[in-house]
């Protein structure tokens, strides 16, 4: 018998599956550009591109209703101007690009992620760039960690030290059992450190999840109800097969 418990979660995305490579990042000149014009020029862009971006959802669905070829999704004739930005040494639009850049191009989103860390290592913008990196790096790709090593000797902020090495830590979470009992470790540590640094907020979620979610263990018991508002609880499935959809909106 295999009986199957649907809830909502929101909000919660897989990470992606990268195939990366392990070229190690070169080391460039700051190029601090902060010119309130270039600043502006980033913002009116994003918005030219959210603008386009509509346009291209409303014609998506249009073609889907109609059976006809959907239009060009617009974000790649926009990731020039994006690189022109910058290469100006602007911090969002160089976390843009590395958003943005291909998932295979794995230099390239090293290249992108490393002038951000390393020509901005103190802004107080930065914390932006700790979100997502755990999802983007894996645990075997050298050429990351020796990227974050080097920020974390160039920065003189305490919390980016932190979350340079949450970052790592929660990789390797999701690593081999070696790799994981070594990032619970640091975890653990990251835990007791007082004040708030980027990526805190991951911290003890991800103890539980190494503790108590791996293959092998028992799950813990949670309450919910099912499609018709009936309390369930996990325990009433024990010893059954039983499959936990998460799902959600975004």
């Amino acid at each position: 018998m295999i009986t199957s418990l649907l809830f909502a979660v929101l909000p919660w995305t897989a990470p992606p599956e990268l195939a990366l490579q392990e070229e190690a990042p070169t080391t460039r000149p700051a190029t601090q550009v902060t010119a309130p014009d270039l600043a502006q020029d980033f913002a009116a862009l994003e918005a030219e591109l959210e603008a386009a971006f509509e346009t291209w959802w409303t014609g998506y669905e249009a073609a889907e209703e109609a059976g006809t070829e959907p239009p060009v999704y617009p974000a790649e004739s926009f990731k020039p101007r994006f690189q022109a930005i910058a290469e100006q040494g602007l911090l969002g639009a160089q976390l843009w690009m590395m958003d943005n850049s291909d998932w295979q191009d794995n230099a390239g989103r090293l290249m992108w992620l490393e002038r951000a860390l390393m020509e901005h290592s103190d802004s107080e913008d930065l914390a932006d760039a700790f979100r997502g990196l755990t999802w983007s790096f894996e645990a075997d790709n050298r050429a990351f960690f020796t990227l974050l090593d080097a920020f974390k000797e160039k920065t003189t902020t305490r919390s980016y030290k932190h979350a340079a090495t949450a970052t790592r830590a929660l990789i390797f979470c999701e690593g081999n059992d070696e790799q994981r009992a070594e990032g619970l470790a640091v975890l653990k540590e990251l835990r007791m450190v007082k004040g708030f640094f980027p990526g805190k907020g991951s911290v003890e979620s991800a103890i539980f999840i190494a503790e108590n979610l791996q293959i092998g263990m028992i799950p813990p018991n949670f309450d919910a109800v099912d499609v018709d508002g009936a309390p369930i609880s996990l325990s009433d499935y024990r010893g059954k097969v039983t499959v936990i959809d998460f799902w959600g909106f975004w």
